[in-house]
């Protein structure tokens, strides 16, 4: 049995994708500024000192440049050049670019630092990874390669059911919307719903009928229609909170389950230790 954690796809993976068209627009915004502004200072330098090379070396110098000559003009040069590089910015655009750049690097690293959710988010590492530039791929460390592997080893084990999970997701987030309001908004004291109870509960069935119809691929998605279709067997809050925390044990404890039920939960109970043993 493989006791190893089961990586979790993070809910930080569309919200990380989103970060990295602005870094990027940024820098590249930077590098163009940059560009403007290193094309007028070219353009407006002059060529250093005759002679300057060997001044820097010690090395001997040509009868007609003096020791002393040689070190005027290489100081009045930079001088001059140092006027040049602060009248066009050179220095800060410099800095901002590369601040803007490594920017945009840690962006990208950190959407690939995260576990890919499903199929889609793993062909985008892969097409992001493998895009190279001159004939060959771009240098990436390896800890981005080593999240990638752990991607394709998890989806490949368990497919993807995407679709399932993400109507599973709003199912839940619903339930939980729901289940905040005051009991005279869900008609548990009125014996009507407010137009907000009833949003929610439409969302629900919404969901409901989208994970009935899925044909599941996946464990983890057999479990969720099996989840959905228990949490319509049961009444009880304890049971609700136990079905929803995945606590088996708490579940199993809670009294007067009928047999349907009971069945039904046997069934969760083993596709959750394939799972656990996947």
């Amino acid at each position: 049995m493989n006791t190893q954690q089961v990586e979790e796809p993070t809910p930080d993976w569309n919200a990380a994708i989103a970060r990295i068209p602005p870094a990027q627009a940024i820098y590249e915004a930077a590098g163009r500024e940059l560009d403007v502004a290193e094309s007028a200072y070219n353009a407006a330098k002059t060529p250093e000192p005759s002679g300057i090379i060997l001044y820097i070396r010690g090395q001997s110098f040509t009868p007609k440049q003096s020791h002393e000559n040689l070190r005027a003009a290489w100081e009045a040069w930079q001088k001059h050049d140092q006027e040049l590089q602060e009248r066009f910015n050179i220095e800060p655009l410099e800095a901002a670019f590369e601040a803007a750049v490594d920017s945009f690097v840690q962006t990208v690293r950190d959407a690939m630092a995260l576990p890919a959710p499903d199929l889609a988010a793993l062909r985008w590492k892969l097409d992001y990874l493998l895009e190279g530039s001159n004939g060959s791929t771009d240098s990436w460390a390896l800890s981005s390669i080593e999240q990638v592997k752990r991607d394709m080893n998890r989806l490949m084990r368990s497919g993807s059911d995407t679709a399932l999970k993400a109507a599973w997701a709003r199912r839940l987030t619903a339930l939980k919307i729901f289940n905040a309001l005051p009991d005279h908004e869900r008609d548990s004291s009125t014996g009507h719903r407010t137009p907000a109870a009833q949003a929610c509960w439409d969302a629900i069935d919404a969901a409901d009928e989208e994970i009935r119809e899925a044909v599941a691929t996946t464990v983890e998605g057999a479990r969720i229609q099996l989840n959905c279709a228990m949490l319509g067997m049961i009444g009880k809050e304890a049971e609700e909170a136990a079905l929803l925390a995945g606590d088996m044990e708490a579940f199993a404890e809670c009294a007067d389950l009928d047999f349907p039920v009971q069945l039904a939960f046997s069934a969760l109970r083993s596709l959750s230790a394939m799972e656990l043993a996947a």
